[in-house]
């Protein structure tokens, strides 16, 4: 039976199609025939009926014409008869013959049976007649009746000359008179009258004859006529008398009495009613088969002959008017059945033949299977099979040839797949994240070492477990309802925080449901990656956000306060330099140096945000840190250890003092932590030799110097990490500002580096400041000198321009002037002080506020002087942060924030003599 499936399954497809296409065909065709087979029945019975009816009315008006025939016909006779008696009267004159002779033999003249010639001469004596009574009297006085009539007639004859005439005449041995046509025609030159006539009984019995013959004709031919198997036509009258009907036991008798069962009135009424309204009288009645039994359906049609009073009427079956249609789709199903018989005999025979080479080549290819390579097919044609036996047999000959190579190959596939699972394995194991698999009842059929690790397990420990045997109560408490959510189809993703061994972690975790053919949930993949240095950067990018806009309000803050502090601390040192009491230098000194304090928090909030000018040099950092260490040194306490270890010959690019300031600022945070004393260390290294994680913000690749600054101290609080680099916060309860890291950090941040906070894992803290290298090629590194700079000779030459709308700051700054031994002029404004520019032609120094009234502030009258009206140093001071970034792309001028010293001044204008 194996060998045979093909075609067993081409014969059961032969014969799906097959049946597939009869029932479709059946179905679809065989309901619309039988309705319509029905309706052509009961059209035909109709067609029959009304084909009766015309026969009917064609041959019953056939008899009136008949009738009018057989009177022409008659009236022709007649003619001819008179015509004949009268020529034969005309040619025995001719020949001398005795007319009366002659008419005496027409008295004896018959035909037909009642037919007779008469005669009469010119006064209307009846010269011939058959009664022998009437010959020889004269009709025209004749008492007589009848031969009154004659005597009439005679007249109009002799007058017209001859006449048709109808008339009541008694027959011979009658006793009444019947209707009589007579031909009656006068001879001038006879002188007599001849005629003849017919009684009109005896043309209309021919006429009941032809019809009579016509009705039994009509009987006959309804006889004749079937609807469906046993439909019939009959006939009746309005009497109820059955004119013609095939039953002999009926026909010819008054069917009144028959009455129909379905209305219980008379059936002959019934058909009546429908006569002509093209409506079927449906009723029960008895069939041959069944008689006596009325309920068999049987449908009539009827139709009224008026001329004859007749109602045709056609009786059929309604059973056997579906009969044809039952049979007709029987006869279908049997051609159909019969035709499935014969394709599958065909087809049959056509696929053995077709399957034959087919069965060889699968009896060849189950010897191949079993492991005989030697095995041909044998198959020799030039078809596709031929083709396929011969590529069978060649393929066989090179798997033959093959499979000693093909066994050593699958040994050496085999150990590749070993490998690649294996390696497999490692991959999974050696991801930083966690996978599993479990199944839809939560049992683990794979972990990687990364996810037994997280549970402290092995592999081998976990696999085959149930995830409540696994991970901690809490947890799958936690994550219930996103297991739930995965196990109803859905792909989940979700956080979840767990404290790890260094702290929270943070892990992303992903349920992806797998689904089955049916698509039911048969398993869960799980992925884990731990994303806790993610969410900390995010975190460093929010602070970054908030540690600007605090650097933003900062800025906004410094010009006003540093007009004051200019103000304050130029009239305390002038009061000072001037003052010969102690007494008021007690109060002096402390106020001066509260001016300086609040200075140094104004540069620091500057510094913090990036906007306090820079002196940008190229230094080693070694070298820097060097050269403050023993400021630092000298400002700690006996009680801590400092050093400063150096691997790293890195050149930065910083300002210095800010630079110095920053790791003073440092040190001393540390020496704060540390009051029972410590260890305080700055290290340098290149950034190659350390990590770049844990920054304020991720690190743009690069070559960079770190610097590093530990302690033993206290380390920080969660929140003090969190808001360390925050102007004014500070962990020392009221004795620091909270300016110095937070001027760090806007150090790191206008040097374009970055700065990180973190607690060592034993003691006490570290902070790490990460700065760009400065380009090695043609760079001058700068040299580090404690002397004290000189003003130059050349600003004492001509006069000095100071323009200043702040009274109190200009009286300020024109005695730190005058004390350097500097001419100078006063200008409130800018339109004022191109006014004494033009008046006096000796000014070659200007010193100017930048945000000033007149057309122009102090920017735009440097840039205006510039090259013209004969001044060749341009000095600008604000306490404006925001032109703080001026200076480093001013072409003719230089920028001083205030507050400033009489050194910071003498600085500024020297560089003002270099560049002019």
């Amino acid at each position: 039976m194996k060998q045979n499936k093909i075609r067993n399954r081409s014969i059961l497809l032969i014969l799906a199609m097959l049946g597939m296409t009869f029932i479709g065909i059946y179905s679809y065709s065989v309901p619309l025939i039988r309705a319509e087979v029905y309706k052509i029945e009961r059209n035909s019975a109709r067609l029959a009926l009304d084909n009766v009816y015309q026969l009917a009315d064609k041959m019953f008006s056939s008899v009136d014409t008949y009738r009018l025939q057989a009177l022409e016909s008659r009236k022709a006779s007649l003619r001819t008869i008179v015509d004949l008696v009268g020529a034969q009267l005309s040619r025995s004159v001719v020949a001398g013959g005795d007319p009366r002779a002659i008419i005496k033999l027409f008295e004896q003249l018959r035909y037909d049976e009642e037919g007779y010639i008469w005669i009469a001469d010119r006064n209307g004596v009846l010269l011939s007649h058959p009664n022998p009574e009437l010959i020889g009297k004269p009709i025209s006085d004749s008492s007589d009746g009848q031969l009154a009539k004659l005597a009439k007639i005679h007249r109009e004859v002799t007058e017209k000359g001859e006449a048709f005439i109808s008339y009541p005449w008694q027959p011979v041995g009658s006793e009444t008179s019947s209707e009589k046509l007579s031909f009656i025609r006068f001879f001038p030159d006879l002188g007599i009258s001849i005629g003849t006539g017919v009684f009109m009984a005896d043309i209309e019995r021919q006429v009941v004859e032809r019809r009579q013959q016509l009705v039994d004709e009509l009987r006959s031919a309804l006889m004749e006529i079937k609807i469906a198997s046993t439909g019939y036509m009959f006939i009746f009258d309005s009497a109820g008398y059955l004119v013609s009907h095939p039953n002999s036991n009926i026909d010819k008798t008054n069917a009144t009495n028959l009455k129909n069962p379905t209305t219980g009135r008379s059936i002959i009424f019934d058909l009546k009613s429908v006569a002509d309204t093209g409506e079927e009288l449906v009723y029960a009645w008895d069939s041959p088969a069944d008689p006596g039994n009325y309920v068999h359906e049987k449908i009539s049609l009827v139709r009224k002959l008026e001329g004859l009073d007749w109602y045709i009427c056609s009786s059929v079956y309604v059973d056997e008017l579906q009969s044809s249609a039952f049979t007709l789709s029987q006869r279908i199903l049997l051609i159909a059945l019969t035709t499935i018989l014969i394709a599958v005999i065909v087809g049959s025979f056509a696929i053995d033949r077709i399957l034959s080479p087919l069965r060889r080549l699968a009896s060849a290819a189950q010897l191949v299977k079993d492991g005989d390579f030697r095995v041909r097919s044998g198959i020799q044609r030039d078809d596709e099979l031929g083709i396929l036996a011969s590529t069978f047999d060649s393929m066989v000959a090179r798997i033959g040839h093959s499979v000693d190579a093909l066994g050593q190959e699958v040994v050496r596939k085999s150990n590749m797949v070993e490998q690649l699972e294996e390696r497999q394995t490692l991959i999974l194991d050696a991801l930083p994240a966690q996978v599993a698999y479990l199944t839809s009842d939560l049992r683990f059929l794979f972990v990687n070492r990364e996810y037994a690790a997280f549970y402290g397990l092995n592999k081998e420990g976990i696999i085959g477990r149930r995830l409540r045997d696994v991970i901690p109560g809490s947890m799958q408490v936690e994550i219930a309802s996103h297991i739930n959510r995965c196990l109803s189809g859905e792909d989940v993703v979700f956080e979840y925080v767990s404290e790890g061994p260094k702290g929270e972690l943070i892990t992303r975790r992903r349920f992806i449901p797998e689904f089955d053919a049916a698509g039911n949930v048969v398993g869960i993949f799980n992925l884990s990656l731990d994303i806790t240095d993610e969410k900390n950067s995010e975190r460093r990018m929010l602070e970054a956000s908030r540690m600007t806009a605090a650097g933003q309000l900062a800025g906004g803050l410094t010009h006003d306060f540093n007009n004051l502090l200019t103000v304050i601390i130029g009239n305390l040192i002038a009061a000072k330099d001037h003052n010969e009491s102690k007494s008021i230098e007690a109060n002096l000194s402390p106020a001066l140096r509260a001016a300086y304090r609040g200075a140094d928090i104004i540069r620091r909030l500057m510094t913090f945000a990036r906007a306090q000018s820079q002196e940008l040099v190229v230094v080693g950092a070694a070298d820097a840190i060097n050269g403050v260490s023993e400021l630092i040194k000298s400002s700690l306490p006996a009680s801590i250890d400092f050093k400063v270890t150096s691997i790293s010959d890195a050149l930065i690019e910083v300002d210095l003092s800010q630079f110095e300031n920053a790791l003073i600022n440092l040190a001393l945070n540390a020496r704060d932590s540390m009051p029972d004393g410590g260890q305080i260390e700055i290290r340098v290294v290149n950034s190659a030799n350390a990590s770049l994680n844990g920054f304020d913000e991720a690190v743009v690749p690069g070559d960079y110097a770190l610097i590093e600054v530990i302690d033993t101290g206290s380390g920080f609080s969660g929140d003090a990490v969190q808001r360390a680099f925050e102007p004014f916060f500070t962990t020392k309860k009221g004795r620091g500002s909270g300016l110095g890291l937070s001027m760090v950090y806007g150090f790191a941040k206008q040097s374009n580096g970055y700065i990180s906070i973190r607690n060592n894992p034993d003691v006490g803290s570290t902070i790490a400041i990460l700065l760009p290298l400065a380009e090695q090629s043609g760079v001058e590194v700068h040299q580090l000198s404690g002397d004290t700079e000189k003003l130059s000779p050349v600003l004492k030459d001509g006069l000095l321009l100071l323009v200043e709308d702040d009274l109190d700051v200009r009286q300020v700054v024109r005695d730190q002037l005058t004390s350097l031994g500097l001419s100078v002029v006063e200008a409130s404004d800018t339109d004022e002080a191109l006014l004494l520019i033009d008046a006096i032609p000796d000014i070659g120094t200007l010193i100017s506020d930048i945000d000033l009234p007149g057309r122009f502030n102090g920017i735009e009258l440097a840039n205006h002087l510039c090259g013209n009206k004969g001044v060749e140093r341009i000095l600008l001071m604000t306490g404006n942060s925001e032109y703080a970034g001026e200076r480093s792309t001013a072409a003719c001028y230089e920028i001083l924030l205030k507050p400033f010293t009489r050194e910071q001044i003498v600085t500024a204008l020297n560089r003002t003599v270099a560049k002019g």
